[in-house]
């Protein structure tokens, strides 16, 4: 809706308007096609449009503990994760397991 001043305001909604089975489900509402760089991210998780979120994304986790939402098909993505992939035996994370990853 346009202010008194003539800007613009958008309205994102922070998890879908449908009802999901986990209500505190943080999502990726974007990505960032911007590289990062792998001696700062500790883990990753896959996050899903069956599970609740509006796109599909890797959310990396850094040292910091903070989540970068990166594009899943990106190739720098893809390398990114297969080297974190090859640093442990599991399969990749899920989104939902991945508030237990950080409580490790």
């Amino acid at each position: 809706q346009p202010s008194p001043c003539g800007a613009s305001y958008q309205v994102r909604w922070t998890t879908p308007p449908t009802p999901v089975l986990n209500d505190a489900l943080d999502c990726c509402l974007r990505t960032s096609h911007v590289p990062i760089p792998r001696k700062i991210v500790l883990d990753y998780a896959v996050q899903r449009i069956p599970d609740g979120c509006p796109i599909h994304a890797v959310v990396f986790i850094t040292v910091r503990g903070k989540q970068l939402c990166a594009p899943p098909h990106a190739h720098w993505v893809r390398r990114l994760t297969e080297r974190l992939d090859t640093q442990r035996t599991s399969v990749p994370r899920s989104l939902s397991t991945k508030y237990r990853l950080m409580s490790d």
